[in-house]
C-alpha cells in the first residue's frame, strides 16, 4: 500500500481499484461496487479534492442532450 492509500476509506480504495481498468460512469461504479450512488458521489468528490481522480464530460455518438460524465484516475497520481 502506498502512503496515500494509508489514509483512504475502504470505499475510496474500492473506487480507485475499479478505476484502474479505465474511466467509468458513476452509474457503473454504483453497479460494480453495489453501494448507494450518493455514497459513490461523496467519495468521488473527496478523491477529486485529493487530486486522485478527475472527471470529464464527453458527448456520445453526437446525440443531442447533455454530455456524459466520466471519472478516471488522475494521470499524475502514482498508486501502486
Amino acid at each position: 500500500m502506498t502512503e496515500t492509500e494509508d489514509f483512504l476509506h475502504p470505499i475510496q480504495l474500492a473506487i480507485i481499484d475499479a478505476l484502474r481498468t479505465g474511466p467509468k460512469l458513476r452509474r457503473e461504479l454504483v453497479q460494480k461496487l453495489n453501494i448507494p450512488r450518493t455514497t459513490v458521489y461523496d467519495n468521488l468528490s473527496k478523491l477529486q479534492k485529493k487530486q486522485i481522480v478527475e472527471k470529464y464530460d464527453k458527448k456520445l455518438d453526437h446525440k443531442p442532450g447533455r454530455p456524459v460524465r466520466f471519472w478516471k484516475l488522475n494521470g499524475g497520481q502514482q498508486l501502486a
